[in-house]
């Protein structure tokens, strides 16, 4: 009895054997820096989210950054935090950066608008903050120069 459940066992993992690493694959990643700028100004401080173009692929595979003081960013994949972003087709997204922890209870409307007021060159228009509305495509490619993003009132 023993070895006729063996038998069964290696017939069932031979089965199974041809589907081993058919998993999905993210395309290469990319590193990507850049910077963004707002009627030609530098956008400190802002959420920069690249969306790629894929059919196979969720959340996992964003890319996200948010500016310095000059406007320069970084991206990191959602993907184990690795730097850069897929490659291929994005819709960039450019937003309000999070709430610092201090302020995300807050009810002080004065608080906010005292934070708000010193990201500088604001506001950001809100047709950036859709993937449906968002003027800005880029195309990611492997020894691409640095990314400027320019947006307008």
């Amino acid at each position: 009895m023993s070895r006729r459940i063996v038998i069964l066992v290696l017939i069932g993992l031979s089965a199974l054997a041809p589907l081993a690493g058919c998993g999905k694959r993210l395309p290469p990643l990319v590193p990507v820096r850049g910077s963004v700028l707002l009627n030609g100004k530098p956008l400190p401080k802002a959420a920069v989210t690249f969306v790629p173009q894929l059919d196979t692929f969720g959340a996992e595979s964003t890319s996200t950054a948010v500016t310095d003081e000059n406007g320069q960013f970084t991206l990191t994949c959602a993907y184990q935090g690795q730097p850069g972003a897929v490659a291929g087709e994005h819709i960039v997204l450019v937003t309000e950066p999070s709430l610092p922890e201090e302020l995300r209870n807050s009810r002080s409307t004065r608080e906010l608008a005292n934070f708000r007021a010193k990201l500088g060159n604001r506001p950001i228009p809100a047709k950036y903050s859709s993937v449906s509305h968002s003027p800005l495509k880029i195309e990611v490619k492997e020894g691409q120069e640095e990314i400027k993003l320019e947006l307008r009132r």
